[in-house]
């Protein structure tokens, strides 16, 4: 893949959104990086679906 998408772009908007019932996590409390670069007053961007963070990490 040698594209990049933003996730600010509206391909990536029009995808539609379903809760899957995955729990969030804060990752500034599970040791992974984070761009405070979108940092937000009320912390939503440090969210993530607990099943993304048990993903395998993939490398290549």
């Amino acid at each position: 893949m040698t594209e990049i998408i933003l996730m600010s772009d509206p391909q990536v908007a029009a995808v539609p959104v379903q809760d899957c019932g995955d729990r969030l996590l804060d990752v500034r409390e599970h040791e992974l990086l984070l761009d405070g670069r979108r940092r937000d007053d009320a912390g939503a961007f440090a969210y993530l679906r607990s099943g993304v963070r048990e993903l395998p990490a993939r490398t290549g």
